[in-house]
């Protein structure tokens, strides 16, 4: 398994807050997402949130950025890539 992180803890500590404060609603799917929604996902076979993103930037494509490596702008194509399996939630702020 994976050793959680204090970031990764802030993932699953947010999800809780959006659900338990009704703080955000979710997007029906990943690409209805606009600029300053969260992208979070729970990795296969994972029980607690893995990960958060931010949209940075809309137009003819979705753009995320998070801490990791400090990405900025990366097209959500590529975040959706090669994760088959994985759990979406595409939060809407």
């Amino acid at each position: 398994g994976q050793t959680p992180t204090y970031t990764r803890g802030g993932a699953e500590n947010f999800y809780h807050m959006t659900k338990v404060l009704k703080r955000t609603k979710l997007h029906t799917n990943v690409n209805n997402l606009r600029d300053g929604d969260i992208l979070q996902y729970k990795a296969k076979g994972q029980k607690k949130m893995t990960h958060s993103m931010i949209v940075t930037a809309k137009g003819s494509q979705i753009y995320l950025s998070y801490h990791t490596t400090n990405t900025r702008n990366k097209p959500l194509a590529a975040v959706l890539k090669g994760k088959s399996g994985y759990k979406w939630y595409a939060h809407k702020v």
